[in-house]
């Protein structure tokens, strides 16, 4: 392997499911290789919208809150 990429996205075209828009958060690897490469995602979050509010819903234990979230995405810049 060559090169490996680690980045946290939260999609930014949501799902429209009813009244409710949900982003989801997603951590991305890249393994760049000579002939190629890998992509891997795994989901950390859902950033759901529903009328005027937001909720923050945690799918991995590393990432309890949006506070987490957002220290982590910030270092990663």
């Amino acid at each position: 392997m060559k090169n490996v990429c680690h980045e946290i996205r939260i999609i930014q075209h949501p799902v429209f499911l009813g009244e409710r828009e949900i982003y989801p958060v997603v951590r991305t690897t890249v393994w760049s290789l000579e002939n190629g490469f890998f992509l891997s995602g795994n989901p950390l979050a859902l950033i759901i919208k529903e009328k005027e509010n937001w909720f923050f819903v945690s799918m991995d234990q590393d990432i309890p809150d949006i506070f987490t979230l957002l220290s982590v995405m910030k270092k990663e810049k």
